[in-house]
């Protein structure tokens, strides 16, 4: 089962993506197996200086709603990633950590 790690905060600017970017450094540096998720719609560097290891998943619609079929696929893609990685890493959008937490603990993934 892989370890998870929420980079996450309630507003922006105040450094998860570096600290993501970071953490992925010295994961590479070991040679664990990892890979991301950036769910900031706004600024996808994590996915962007990541590589093919993270994937871009935006769960809020234009409108800035909830966008559920979004937010399923990243449960889904929680819960493949669980099984053939060490670390998952998620650079969490700004105030979205309580609506992925509950997915998360309704799936019953991760044992929460």
């Amino acid at each position: 089962m892989a370890q998870l790690v929420l980079v996450t905060g309630q507003k922006g600017g105040v450094g998860k993506t570096t600290f993501a970017l970071w953490l992925m450094g010295m994961l590479t540096k070991l040679r664990l197996l990892w890979s991301g998720i950036d769910t900031d719609l706004a600024n996808q560097t994590f996915a962007a200086l990541g590589g093919d290891n993270v994937e871009p998943i935006s769960i809020l619609e234009a409108d800035g709603f909830f966008d559920p079929n979004a937010m399923n696929m990243l449960v889904d893609d929680l819960a493949a990633k669980a099984h053939t990685e060490e670390t998952i890493i998620i650079d969490v959008a700004a105030g979205l950590l309580p609506a992925i937490f509950a997915q998360m603990r309704a799936r019953q993934l991760f044992g929460s």
